[in-house]
């Protein structure tokens, strides 16, 4: 196998040396076979200690700053809307990261809560070191979707890489 995360899209229905790409997007993709889809939503999460102690004044906040901030600025604000609490637009204080990575290991550390991906969130979540602040608020967010040349699903080795690929998804 070999991975390439390269943020340019490949056409799969002109380039036979790709046989799978898995694509971030709410988009549909007409023309080829999605195989699996692993949907995502966001919530806020952060150490146990500092999820004890938030109440309803604004908490520190940790954010991401991706190239396109907008998506993760829409999220707080969704999900501070739907939370009842438009205070915490305004944080008691707030650490930024590029990379949503850092970004959950400055939540686990307790420097304050995440608004995080539960694709990414997942494994801190199952070890303890994040816990969801009102598990009960909840942001759509976009899917992971597996994608192939149709016909191309029938190849052994791409089906097995699937079956496999939908097995994760499904844990």
């Amino acid at each position: 196998m070999r991975l390439d995360t390269s943020p340019d899209p490949v056409d799969l229905l002109q380039d036979a040396s790709v046989d799978v790409a898995i694509r971030y997007s709410r988009r549909r993709y007409p023309g080829l076979h999605a195989a699996s889809t692993l949907p995502e939503w966001f919530g806020v999460y952060g150490a146990p200690a500092q999820i004890a102690h938030t109440g309803r004044r604004a908490p520190a906040l940790v954010t991401v700053r991706w190239r396109d901030s907008e998506l993760y600025d829409e999220g707080w604000q969704a999900w501070c809307e739907a939370a009842g609490l438009p205070a915490w637009r305004r944080p008691a204080a707030e650490h930024a990261y590029t990379e949503e990575h850092y970004a959950l290991q400055a939540a686990i550390a307790g420097q304050g809560l995440v608004l995080a991906s539960s694709v990414m969130v997942s494994d801190s979540v199952a070890a303890g070191t994040l816990v969801p602040y009102r598990p009960e608020i909840r942001v759509a967010g976009s899917a992971y979707t597996a994608l192939c040349a149709p016909g191309r699903e029938r190849h052994p080795p791409v089906k097995a890489f699937l079956s496999w690929l939908r097995s994760e998804f499904r844990a």
